[in-house]
């Protein structure tokens, strides 16, 4: 875990896996305060790509452990957070 917040401390963008579907964790999104973002990979059945979560806040705030804990609880899939979710988490790359 340790590990994974200091690929976020680094805007580093880590794809994942969680009961068969992917998913991107990166720096940013579509917003312009927005300072993390989950999405989940397009499908057969979805046409693109979704945003599941995001922590926005002032861009230019510094990422800390503490900013990571906060999006890293938010409870985005289905009703559990990455952290409740972590066992179950396969990393698949880190770009």
């Amino acid at each position: 875990m340790q590990e994974l917040c200091d690929y976020l401390a680094h805007n580093d963008e880590i794809e994942f896996t969680y009961r068969g579907n992917s998913y991107t964790i990166e720096p940013g999104g579509k917003k312009a305060d927005t300072i993390f973002s989950i999405w989940k990979s397009a499908s057969a059945m979805d046409s693109e790509a979704e945003i599941i979560c995001e922590l926005s806040g002032n861009p230019n705030e510094e990422v800390n452990e503490n900013l990571i804990n906060k999006f890293l609880n938010i409870k985005c899939f289905d009703g559990l957070s990455f952290l409740d979710i972590e066992a179950d988490v396969i990393i698949e790359a880190v770009y």
